[in-house]
C-alpha cells in the first residue's frame, strides 16, 4: 500500500514525462525505440508488483527485459523514470478499460 500512494504522489508531480505515436520522451530526450521502452516498461510494473518498488534495482529491470544496462538508461535517465512510466502505462490501461464498461 505505501508503494501504491508513492507512485501515484510521484506520477502526479511529474510533468516532464509523456507518451506520443514515437515513443516515450522526457526533457531533453532524444527519439527512442517505443517497443523496447514498451518492454521495458512491462518488466519493470511486473518487478514492483511482484517485489515492491524499494526491492528492484535497474540491474534487475535490464536482465529481466533481456537488454543491458546501457539500453535501460537509453531510454529512462533513472529509476524515477521507470517508476513513473510504469505508472502512467498502468493508468492508461485501467482508463481503458473503466471507459469500455
Amino acid at each position: 500500500m505505501r508503494d501504491l500512494r508513492l507512485i501515484s504522489q510521484m506520477l502526479v508531480k511529474s510533468k516532464f514525462l509523456f507518451l506520443n505515436h514515437t515513443g516515450w520522451f522526457g526533457k531533453g530526450m532524444r527519439r527512442r525505440e517505443p517497443e523496447k521502452a514498451e518492454l521495458l516498461i512491462y518488466c519493470a510494473f511486473r518487478l514492483f508488483s511482484e517485489r515492491g518498488i524499494n526491492k528492484v534495482n535497474m540491474d534487475a529491470i535490464a536482465a529481466e527485459a533481456g537488454v543491458t544496462k546501457g539500453s535501460l538508461y537509453w531510454h529512462f535517465k533513472s529509476k524515477k523514470e521507470v517508476i513513473l512510466a510504469a505508472c502512467l502505462r498502468y493508468y492508461r490501461n485501467w482508463q481503458q478499460k473503466v471507459s469500455q464498461e
